[in-house]
């Protein structure tokens, strides 16, 4: 079940992304913009676990995981939800989408994220992992 929640999440942020792109290259076809976002373009994705030590609540773990979001999507050009753990007081998963042509700033965006979410100290980031698709 997780995976497939996780499978629909990549999903939808995909077909976000591309609609962005499609805009973004005015391009009215929607095989043209299939070939050209897999010759030039590249997506990140980043999947995080997350310890939230100080949430007694459900309530006080959404509020933590929304400042979290809300932060992240100011400051960078992400894609970003809340996958599994939903009803843990005390443990959340996020996923993070980008898109670059850019393989190296892509894998920079995403370790920045990483270092903001350590350096707010609102929670510990017990494990993520970046993927290149």
């Amino acid at each position: 079940m997780g995976d497939y929640c996780l499978f629909c999440i990549i999903t939808k942020s995909l077909v976000i992304i591309f609609g962005y792109l499609i805009q973004f290259l005015q391009i009215s076809a929607v095989n043209e913009a299939v070939i050209i976002v897999t010759d030039k373009f590249q997506i990140g994705l980043l999947t995080i676990d997350l310890h939230l030590a100080e949430a007694q609540s459900l309530k006080a773990k959404r509020q933590v995981i929304k400042s979290i979001k809300d932060r992240l999507k100011n400051r960078n050009n992400i894609s970003i939800a809340e996958y599994g753990a939903t009803d843990k007081w005390q443990s959340a998963k996020l996923v993070i989408c980008t898109v670059s042509n850019n393989h190296r700033h892509i894998e920079q965006n995403l370790q920045s994220i990483i270092n903001q979410i350590d350096n707010w100290r609102l929670c510990e980031i017990t494990q993520h992992k970046i993927e290149f698709f």
